[in-house]
């Protein structure tokens, strides 16, 4: 079992540093997440797609370091029976606590971590019970938008505290914050495209504002937590607008009140059970569409809308 064991820690040791190698020197976070997530000169209306085309870089990445973590801790306590050195053996542990690190940076600017957060918690259990390695603190939920009570105002009027996080720095937090945002614009989109590109054109703003420095640090975040209640939609519609559907149609009918309670209640009539996956009965509601809406009006648009909002 001891050689065994030796034998997978070793390759997956050299599995990582093979897929390491290409990141630049010193290789430290500013290098790691120039080469799995975006370069530094990337224009911000281009970062998102980057990050996106990296995805299974950084996919291979958090694979190789959980089957190091994983051949690591099956010999953790017995490293000398299995043949290294006591300097091996805690070079290889200081290697493992520090890709685990790296990862987990990684995986909170890029946003990653909504998506791998149960197989990350496991790994971090496995890890707290050999590895002395100081973590990243969990600030909450990013995507739910529960992080809004990371910036706290006092009530004497003083300064903004956050929390740490461990993302390199205050950068690396706001970046981590956006790059969540962006996940939710990108999944939310097609149930208000109308709010969500203006949501999309302010999120741009910021991180324009965050590349050149034209801010302080404090006030990007102020700009990042307007943004955030915004989207959770903590502005006010017409009396009769109390819906998440009926305020979609509202903002992608040029703020029509009448129109887009027209229209939600034509809906309301003509969607029969199923109506999603049912060509014949999407048809039906989507005439019934066309005929509440004004000539010219786009009505994929709008059915769209009515489709990404389980309400109807």
């Amino acid at each position: 079992r001891m050689k065994e064991g030796k034998k997978d820690l070793d390759d997956a040791i050299d599995n990582i540093a093979r897929l390491t190698e290409p990141v630049k020197e010193p290789k430290g976070m500013d290098e790691f997440y120039a080469y799995l997530i975006y370069s530094p000169d990337t224009p911000v209306e281009k970062q998102y797609t980057e990050m996106m085309q990296r995805q299974n870089r950084r996919d291979e990445f958090y694979f190789a370091v959980r089957t190091l973590a994983i051949r690591y801790l099956a010999i953790a306590t017995c490293m000398k029976a299995a043949g290294y050195t006591d300097e091996e053996a805690a070079r290889i542990e200081k290697m493992v606590k520090d890709y685990d690190e790296v990862a987990h940076a990684i995986m909170l600017r890029s946003g990653d971590i909504v998506d791998l957060k149960q197989f990350d918690a496991k790994m971090r259990s496995l890890l707290d019970d050999y590895v002395d390695a100081k973590h990243s603190k969990v600030l909450a939920r990013l995507d739910d938008f529960s992080f809004l009570d990371l910036i706290d105002k006092h009530e004497d009027g003083g300064d903004i505290h956050t929390a740490e996080i461990e993302t390199g720095g205050k950068g690396g937090m706001a970046e981590a914050l956006t790059a969540n945002i962006r996940r939710v614009i990108m999944r939310k989109r097609d149930s208000n495209p109308e709010e969500y590109d203006k949501f999309s054109a302010r999120l741009n703003q910021i991180l324009e504002e965050m590349r050149e420095n034209t801010k302080e640090y404090e006030q990007l975040l102020k700009e990042i937590l307007d943004l955030c209640r915004d989207m959770r939609g903590e502005h006010e519609y017409p009396q009769g607008i109390d819906t998440p559907c009926k305020k979609a149609l509202y903002d992608n009918l040029g703020k029509d009140e009448h129109l887009a309670g027209a229209v939600y209640a034509a809906a309301k009539e003509n969607a029969e059970i199923g109506w999603r996956d049912n060509n014949l009965r999407r048809k039906k509601l989507k005439l019934a569409i066309t005929q509440a809406l004004p000539k010219g009006a786009d009505v994929d648009k709008i059915m769209k809308i009515l489709i990404s909002n389980e309400e109807i």
